[in-house]
């Protein structure tokens, strides 16, 4: 995911719509990818929900972008972000599932 908040970096910080296009697709793949790493079983459910949002903004993007609509891709940048935290969160794992492990 390193990868995608680099691509996003770059997206939001373009000075051409021919160069968030290229960053918007880059991201769309790695949505791809990473819906086919493994995920938390008790958190699979929310990860998928998390990727078809994510997805789906990104569409939005590119086809805003196509259409010349530079504000409303902006807008739909920043609801990536803001779905980004969201579900980073789900990631982390609490202090004590580091010292006592998941007991699921």
């Amino acid at each position: 995911m390193k990868t995608f908040s680099f691509q996003y970096r770059q997206a939001v910080e373009a000075d051409s719509t021919e160069q968030r296009l290229v960053h918007v697709r880059q991201m769309q793949q790695g949505i791809v990818a990473a819906q086919q790493a493994p995920m938390r079983d008790d958190l699979a459910e929310q990860f998928i929900e998390g990727f078809q949002r994510v997805a789906a903004k990104l569409d939005g993007i590119e086809l805003a972008l196509l259409n010349g609509q530079l504000a409303q891709a902006e807008q739909k940048l920043q609801q990536i972000d803001r779905l980004r935290i969201e579900y980073h969160q789900l990631r982390k794992r609490s202090f004590w599932q580091w010292l006592f492990g998941d007991r699921s």
